[in-house]
């Protein structure tokens, strides 16, 4: 069921990024949100008092303890008070698009989608290759790494690479193609949580984003929504460039690895190795 009377609301989830906070916030307070949130994952920096300079036009969610991207995404269910469409914008991104509120709110999300990825370009301008993807397989992630390869900005418009992606890319179809401008809506397993739309009830009924991994936060809950039959989709009607900021303090490849396990043995080894759809339930 389509309402389009639903609040929009911005939500910035946030680790010591108190610089990225000082540019990102006067834009997004432009683009017409009914609510802005900054969801802090207990930050050690100056992001409090930054938030707290802009007055009411932006909550700060404080948290007391560290829980990683999904756990501190999860914050803003504490926070709604009614259902709305939550638009969640990481802080290290640059806002690309206009009346950011009304373009979600004409999108008319229906109890059918999972969730809505936007159009994320890299710091080159051009559309990031993991801007959206297939099931994470054996196969895909094979694939996810030899497009990242090719697509590297000091690589890919060296003929050779460019001539190989070419050759290669109707077998991405399911992926962005590093430089091709066949940039259009789809449906897509899972988006990258930088520039997401969900309806807050939607999220609450696939039971959030799952706290026990801190990467490849977004895999579990594509796989829950298909296991609830929904489908997600892609619009690059919203855009966002992705800046490489990067305040992690773990080992992020060793996060990943854990991660990957931890959704092989959550989903099923055979749905990793053959490309198996989850059980709808």
């Amino acid at each position: 069921m389509v309402n389009k009377s639903l609040p929009i609301v911005a939500a910035i989830p946030n680790y010591n990024m108190d610089s990225q906070l000082k540019m990102l916030l006067p834009e997004v307070l432009k683009q017409g949100y009914d609510r802005v949130y900054v969801l802090d994952d207990a930050s050690t920096d100056a992001s409090k008092a930054t938030v707290e300079g802009f007055g009411k036009g932006v909550t700060f969610v404080e948290g007391k303890v560290n829980l990683g991207g999904g756990g501190n995404r999860n914050r803003i269910l504490g926070e709604l008070a009614t259902t709305s469409i939550v638009h969640f914008l990481d802080a290290d991104v640059t806002l690309e698009s206009e009346n950011m509120a009304d373009t979600i709110r004409s999108m008319g999300i229906d109890t059918n989608v999972g969730f809505i990825g936007g159009l994320v370009l890299d710091e080159s301008g051009v559309q990031s290759i993991w801007n959206y993807g297939p099931r994470q397989t054996l196969v895909s992630g094979l694939g996810a790494h030899l497009l990242w390869q090719l697509g590297r900005e000091e690589t890919r418009d060296k003929a050779p690479q460019r001539a190989l992606l070419n050759l290669l890319s109707p077998r991405f179809k399911n992926r962005p193609v590093p430089g091709h401008s066949d940039i259009e809506k789809r449906k897509i397993f899972w988006a990258l949580e930088s520039n997401l739309i969900i309806r807050s009830d939607t999220l609450e009924h696939l039971g959030g984003f799952d706290p026990n991994i801190r990467e490849h936060d977004i895999q579990p809950l594509a796989f829950e929504a298909e296991k609830q039959g929904l489908y997600n989709l892609f619009d690059p009607s919203i855009v966002v460039t992705q800046h490489d900021v990067d305040v992690r303090d773990y080992n992020r490849d060793s996060e990943k690895i854990k991660a990957e396990l931890y959704l092989t043995k959550k989903y099923g080894i055979l749905r990793w190795l053959l490309n198996m759809p989850s059980k709808k339930v």
